[in-house]
């Protein structure tokens, strides 16, 4: 799309023209009659010391800031943050422009240090002019590497020898192929890493156990909707520094086995069976855990993967995001012949959050039951945007009997917020029941659906008398406030964690 703003048609002739040989050292300063003001003033600073500070902006604004102002003319060509990322795309005319703007600031760069190389583009013929680029970025030191090539039509062959720089600390890389050479050919640049995040890649078992092995310092790997792999081992023995590991959506991926004595954060997103964590319970430092499991293919949980998971291997999180696959598994159910829940405590948990999918069988029985084995639970997060609770005739015989006699207290509870409230009778249900077994309850937040048209009662949220006849006689905290809010304009507390974080 051809630029019309004639801001950008003076920044693509400012990068077209050939830059000056000369600069001036002496910046004229600026007329305090000027009633733009395009500059601030920052009263004594010095302009050397500004221009320094204006070199982290991206390429764009430095434009900008030198067609406004003569004194930073040339601070453009020492950015430290070369950033050709779809705003910057956007605004020129065709891809030969894009392609010749940036071989222009390439070129012009005099700046001795280059931080971080960012660009979206489609590669084909043009993987000549990217690694020069890119070879040029580390040569001056970059520390971040970012390469999004999901509008190319194929997947962008990226060479290995790219990543071999002992400066280049993040990689992220984006609808491309990744290969490594054989053990016999090293990559120096992969000790130093310590971030990799990897989108749309196909990558290999072998390139994956590559990464390990030769990654020392690896503290973070983010790896999603990816393929080529099938059964993939982290295991991070020799590696004291790795902490978090994030694998989501990866749909030939069938097991993930998961051995890192150091991991603290861990995303999944996939199959429950194909989750395998090997952490010594008794050493795991597991304080952060999200997991996103789809619905099992046979309707049934099993029960003896979400007992295991729970009692062995995420018994000392702090903050957990979970489906309601997890439980359909741990929640009090028909177990040979007798309607009882798993034995189990997560002692440390501080924040649950739970998604409700439209396939589960689960209600607000099974998450009061679930709550009830946190005694540290502070808040809690439950979205039922996508489930409507039924009152069918299990619910009758088992789970409404069970509330009547149910007698756990949420001591610590503080906060609970439900994502989706339609003002159901088992919604409702759900919330008289957290309201008068939580003492120490600050506030109830109720969202409504993002689709508001499946609320079933007309209830405002203006309407106080309604909602003081509902919920003013099962408060047992006096100092807990009922809020209700828009999905649209809700801005209170929110989790930790999104359930989608690719």
């Amino acid at each position: 799309m051809a630029p019309t703003t004639r801001q950008s048609k003076s920044q693509t002739s400012l990068l077209s023209q050939k830059p000056e040989t000369k600069i001036s050292k002496k910046v004229p300063a600026v007329r305090r009659r000027n009633p733009r003001k395009l500059v601030p003033s920052f009263g004594n600073v010095e302009e050397d010391v500004l221009a320094h500070i204006f070199t982290y902006l991206p390429p764009r604004k430095l434009v900008q800031l030198s067609v406004m102002s003569k004194r930073f003319k040339e601070t453009w060509r020492y950015c430290r943050n070369l950033v050709f990322g779809n705003d910057f795309y956007r605004r020129l005319s065709n891809r030969d422009e894009f392609v010749d703007v940036i071989n222009h600031i390439m070129d012009s760069h005099i700046g001795e240090v280059i931080d971080s190389f960012h660009i979206l583009m489609d590669p084909t013929d043009e993987d000549k002019s990217l690694s020069r680029w890119i070879k040029k970025a580390l040569e001056k030191g970059t520390k971040v590497l970012d390469l999004d090539f999901d509008i190319s039509l194929k997947p962008f062959a990226f060479p290995y020898v790219l990543m071999d720089s002992k400066f280049l600390r993040t990689v992220r890389l984006k609808y491309c192929i990744v290969t490594l050479p054989p053990v016999t050919t090293p990559v120096k640049g992969l000790r130093f890493l310590t971030t990799l995040v990897l989108r749309k890649v196909h990558i290999t078992d072998f390139t994956i156990r590559r990464i390990f092995k030769n990654c020392w310092n690896l503290e973070t790997l983010d790896m999603s909707e990816c393929n080529g792999a099938s059964h993939i081992s982290f295991s991070t023995h020799c590696n004291k520094r790795f902490k978090t590991l994030k694998v989501g959506n990866c749909s030939e991926l069938f097991y993930v086995d998961v051995d890192c004595p150091t991991l603290l954060s861990l995303h999944y997103s996939g199959t429950l069976q194909g989750l395998r964590i090997l952490n010594n319970p008794r050493t795991s430092k597991l304080d952060d855990v999200m997991l996103n499991f789809e619905a099992p293919r046979t309707g049934i949980t099993p029960h003896y993967l979400v007992e295991r998971l729970l009692t062995h291997n995420i018994s000392t999180v702090s903050v957990l995001t979970i489906t309601s696959t997890v439980l359909e598994g741990a929640t009090a159910r028909m177990r040979n012949g007798v309607f009882a829940s798993l034995n189990l405590c997560l002692w440390n948990l501080k924040e649950l959050q739970v998604f409700m999918d439209n396939t589960s069988f689960c209600n607000g029985v099974d998450i009061a039951d679930f709550v009830g084995k946190c005694p540290r639970l502070e808040k809690l997060f439950v979205d039922i945007n996508n489930v409507n609770f039924a009152g069918d005739l299990y619910w009758q015989l088992h789970q409404k009997p069970f509330i009547d006699t149910f007698s756990t207290v949420f001591q610590n509870l503080k906060v609970m917020k439900v994502k989706g409230f339609k003002f159901l009778g088992q919604e409702i249900e759900m919330v008289r029941l957290f309201l008068r077994r939580s003492f120490q309850m600050e506030e109830m937040i109720l969202v409504y659906p993002k689709n508001k048209d499946q609320i079933i009662h007309d209830i405002e949220p203006s309407n106080d008398a309604v909602f003081s006849g509902l919920f003013q006689n099962w408060k047992a905290s006096p100092k807990v406030q009922i809020l209700v809010r828009e999905n649209s304009s809700d801005k209170t507390i929110s989790a930790k964690h999104l359930r989608k974080w690719y």
